[in-house]
């Protein structure tokens, strides 16, 4: 049952939810008891409004014991491989990623394990040179053994049709039966990859139906899609400014051994339309029975996200929480603090946030092993930092280096002419 101590005088209050009912201990606000309401979201919304208000009074949540610190970790796995780099993808699904050239000396050969990028080189345009590619590698006698497939890197500020790069794809199926991991799309910033949500790469819903044993799939770009239904997929990852459309389908999906599920939502301003209501179903913690892994990353409106995934069921089934590259405030983090369940997580990924220097020692100390490095502090300037878009903020970044690194030396300059 989740316990709460007033902060002043550390009068402990709890609450619990079974199913329809919710218990509460008496405190000076109201009597305690178990009411039953009508059904299981009334409930919760019940709950919820209970623990607002006593938060409010200056409740806190009983932190979870505090494990022994451990070093710190290399980021590893599928969410830190979909992060942008310097350059191209080097590593997918753990295996290196190697460039296929049916002509060169070096041709890939899938027996070596590695992942083979189809993409266009240096001086390339258009679409048909990388449709081209797809087409040889549906000839090559390696094909057959082929696991894992990366699409891309191309320009996005040419003309690329994303509807033939995918029929490309989808014809691979017929040579590729034993495809495990697709990433459709190695798009970066440096590259003109401002705006995901004007990249288009189609309906890859049918993907899951061409490629039986697919695993692992990662989209980078702009798709509305149909119906999603796979019985192999683990990990999907949609990178792009997800739309309310794109987050419905997802919800929606009969996936059921899903384990990780990594939506970038974006800001409204660049197509991320998504809310709370879109994402209430992956919320409930009732579609995806084995998630372990939930990423709302990357989300304009990261507070509202927070607030909305606080108090909410999946909270109990997930280990982590990833709420990284977003906007996230002091205001969100307070919903995050104010969470048994929160506190509960074995891992809360906060990177790439904006709260103040006090929230986030307090977040250090809620009880998961929290990330919180490297993290945008709120400063004069107050950095953007959503829109699928790190290439601005690098930019930001390197401006405010740049004016601290000029306020410094005009101090310098001053202090010099005084002396």
């Amino acid at each position: 049952m989740p316990r709460y101590v007033h902060e002043r005088t550390q009068h402990v209050w709890e609450i619990s939810l079974d199913g329809t009912r919710v218990t509460r201990s008496a405190t000076d606000l109201g009597p305690g008891g178990t009411v039953e309401f009508p059904d299981e979201r009334t409930a919760q919304a019940a709950m919820k409004m209970n623990i607002a208000l006593m938060v409010g009074d200056g409740y806190r949540p009983v932190a979870a014991p505090r494990r022994a610190p451990q070093p710190r970790k290399p980021r590893t796995g599928l969410a830190a491989e979909s992060e942008y780099g310097p350059g191209p993808l080097t590593r997918f699904v753990g295996r290196p990623v190697l460039d296929y050239d049916p002509e060169g000396p070096g041709r890939f050969d899938a027996t070596e394990g590695a992942a083979c990028r189809v993409g266009l080189r240096p001086g390339e345009d258009g679409t048909e040179p990388l449709v081209v590619r797809l087409q040889q590698l549906a000839a090559d006698e390696h094909a057959v053994q082929l696991e894992a497939l990366v699409v891309g890197p191309y320009d996005p500020r040419r003309a690329v049709d994303g509807q033939a790069v995918l029929d490309g794809v989808l014809a691979l199926a017929r040579v590729c039966p034993n495809l495990e991991a697709l990433f459709l799309g190695d798009l970066h910033p440096d590259w003109g990859c401002r705006d995901l949500f004007h990249v288009r790469v189609g309906d890859w819903g049918p993907l899951l139906q061409a490629f039986p044993r697919l695993a692992h799939l990662r989209v980078r770009g702009h798709a509305d899609l149909g119906p999603l239904r796979s019985d192999s997929l683990r990990s999907l990852c949609v990178q792009t400014m997800t739309s309310s459309r794109s987050v419905q389908s997802v919800a929606a999906a009969n996936v059921p051994r899903l384990e990780h599920l990594e939506l970038w939502l974006g800001d409204a301003e660049y197509g991320g339309d998504s809310g709370a209501a879109e994402l209430e179903p992956i919320l409930s913690g009732k579609r995806f029975p084995n998630l372990r892994y939930l990423g709302l990353r990357n989300a304009g409106a990261a507070d509202l996200v927070a607030q909305a995934v606080a108090n909410a069921p999946i909270l109990e089934q997930i280990r982590t929480l990833d709420l990284s590259l977003g906007a996230l405030t002091d205001r969100g983090a307070e919903a995050l603090l104010a969470s048994p369940a929160a506190a509960r997580l074995e891992r809360l990924d906060l990177r790439h946030n904006r709260f103040t220097q006090a929230v986030a020692d307090r977040l250090r100390q809620l009880g998961p092993e929290v990330d919180l490095d490297p993290m945008q502090l709120v400063g004069r300037r107050g950095l953007r930092t959503w829109g699928v878009d790190l290439h601005h903020r690098r930019q930001a970044e390197a401006e405010e280096r740049r004016v601290d690194v000029l306020s410094l030396f005009g101090q310098a300059k001053r202090e010099g002419q005084t002396r």
